[in-house]
């Protein structure tokens, strides 16, 4: 059975995920094709036709098509209408998909199916926030086998995504830059700014918002709402300005005073947080298990997740590394399959070999050396105080990068941090994160966690704050990725070797590519970036290069 799940049909986050005989053999997010961040009204293509030829696998030879999402469902504000047809009628398939069936998956049966099928876990509560699916926006239920079952949905006028997405533009920092919002808060106190406007309760909440009697009950509707509620409590607090960027030939939105908004941050942050614990603590009675998977974009938020951990405690925690709508690819695949996936990898994309490598740099023209021992160059240039790039192996799917296209530094200080941040032309106040080994965890916490995927925050020892700061948030939190030898063998001897010969337990880890662009993903995408910015060394597989 061959089953391609596919994303994007609301407009965003395109991607495509290749499941053959229960096997997880593929997936990546289009973005990464088109240099574009989350593929705006694109279909996934390019993701699609990688799949298949990653697998040797034809048109002809795919049993279904899997969409994350239903059209029946929709009331068609966002949906596009031409989605599956302009995707099966593309060039690139020669109309060999014309007669291939296809299964509508509704969006949050994709997003659950996203975590729970590949979680290891035979029962959890399972719980989906995001802006909303089709005309829900969380989901809350239960998973045992390969059942999934939700028991309450929370209407488009209940949406916390689109009440944080919100709050998010209305700062200034863009409606898709929730992650910045997230970091943002740590910065602020809690205000009480919303509670006035929701009500948390007995396992359950609501915001008042609206007409009582005639919610809004679509993205069209309900923004609106939300803006005259946030005009209503603050006045004009977007301090935006457009900034022509010489140095990056571009224009960019540079914020004034953002620091001022911390507090509206924090107070956002604050109500997401209490309304998901009380959700899932209710749930864990109900449902008599302490298992919690969790998708949606909302469920990206580290900090959120951080609380989870340490406040409510569940015996197993797990959330799809591409847990936003270009996870719903992979989703929409496994609960049409009906499967559990195991030994799942994050690293589904593209890879190339050694013999790849050196034909691409010397057509080029680019210099570059030949690493006996990777692990012990790139410890070199951390003790250097060098920023490298790095690109081996399969490309890493969701928006962390986990050593396979990442930016590593020596987290000895905040100068590193900000010297990281200027690199990537991003905001000075924004928090980097660690890798470390499973070793160098009781290093770093003083409570042991198995956070594989950066999507959970924790706070750091007092002991190891002083020894990597450059990964220490202002709450002394961080996200942290923890490798284990067995999945990321050669990350893994980068960090072990770095800790013997400087004693720091983590490496500074953060996604290789440009403020403006998404993950690199090719060799070549490599090169450009590490010419056009500060980077020190670039690392593929076993070809080291350097700037002179």
């Amino acid at each position: 059975m061959v089953i391609l799940g596919i994303s994007g049909g609301f407009n965003h986050d395109s991607a495509a995920c290749l499941i053959v005989d229960g096997k997880l053999m593929a997936m990546a997010e289009e973005e990464r094709f088109l240099r574009s961040k989350k593929a705006f009204n694109a279909i996934p293509t390019e993701s699609s036709t990688f799949c298949l030829n990653s697998a040797n696998i034809s048109p002809e030879e795919v049993d279904y098509i899997a969409v994350s999402w239903d059209p029946s469902l929709f009331k068609k504000e966002f949906y596009n209408d031409g989605f599956i047809e302009n995707f099966k009628n593309h060039k690139y398939f020669e109309g060999r998909f014309k007669t291939t069936p296809v299964e509508y998956i509704p969006h949050h049966i994709a997003h659950a199916a996203s975590s729970y099928f590949i979680s290891g876990l035979d029962e959890a509560v399972v719980l989906v926030i995001d802006g909303h699916g089709e005309n829900v926006s969380t989901s809350l239920g239960y998973c045992k086998g390969n059942d999934i079952h939700f028991d309450v949905e929370y209407p488009i006028s209940h949406s916390l995504g689109h009440f944080y997405e919100n709050v998010c533009e209305f700062i200034g920092l863009g409606r898709h830059s929730t992650g910045k919002m997230m970091g943002l808060a740590p910065y602020g106190k809690d205000r009480g700014y919303f509670d006035d406007i929701i009500e948390i309760s007995n396992g359950g909440y609501r915001f008042k918002i609206g007409n009582e009697l005639n919610p809004p009950n679509s993205f069209t509707e309900l923004n609106p709402e939300w803006w005259k509620i946030l005009y209503s409590k603050f006045g004009s607090v977007i301090n935006e300005k457009y900034v022509w960027d010489v140095d990056n030939f571009r224009t960019f939105n540079s914020l004034d005073n953002i620091l001022d908004c911390s507090d509206i941050a924090a107070s956002a942050q604050s109500v997401l947080e209490r309304a998901v614990l009380d959700l899932i603590s209710h749930a864990f009675s109900k449902y008599n298990t302490r298992n919690l998977v969790m998708a949606g974009g909302v469920a990206l938020n580290c900090s959120m997740n951080g609380k989870i951990v340490s406040k409510l405690n569940p015996d197993k925690f797990f959330v799809c590394p591409a847990a936003g709508d270009a996870g719903g690819a992979l989703g929409a695949a496994a609960y049409l399959v009906n499967k559990k996936i195991d030994d799942f990898t994050p690293y589904l994309g593209p890879k190339y070999d050694n013999d790849q490598i050196k034909r691409m740099l010397d057509k080029y023209g680019i210099k570059y050396r030949v690493s006996a021992k990777v692990s012990d160059d790139a410890a070199v240039f951390f003790e250097q105080k060098k920023v490298i790039g790095v690109l081996q192996g399969a490309m890493e799917i969701g928006p962390r990068a986990l050593g396979h296209r990442s930016i590593l530094a020596l987290p000895v200080d905040n100068e590193m941090r900000n010297r990281v941040n200027i690199i990537k032309s991003r905001e000075l106040w924004r928090p980097l994160s660690p890798s470390m080994i499973n070793d160098n965890v009781d290093d770093v916490f003083d409570y042991r966690i198995d956070s594989q995927y950066m999507l959970e925050a924790h706070s750091v020892s007092e002991q190891a704050r002083n020894k990597m700061p450059g990964v220490v948030h202002v709450d002394n939190s961080c996200r942290p990725q923890i490798v284990y030898k067995n999945n990321n063998d050669y990350f893994y001897d980068i960090l072990k070797e770095v800790y013997k010969r400087t004693g720091i337990p983590s490496v500074l880890n953060t996604s290789f590519n440009n403020a403006s662009e998404p993950i690199v993903l090719s060799i070549q995408d490599s090169l450009r970036t590490f010419y056009s910015t500060g980077l020190d060394a670039l690392i593929v597989e076993e070809f080291i290069i350097e700037k002179k």
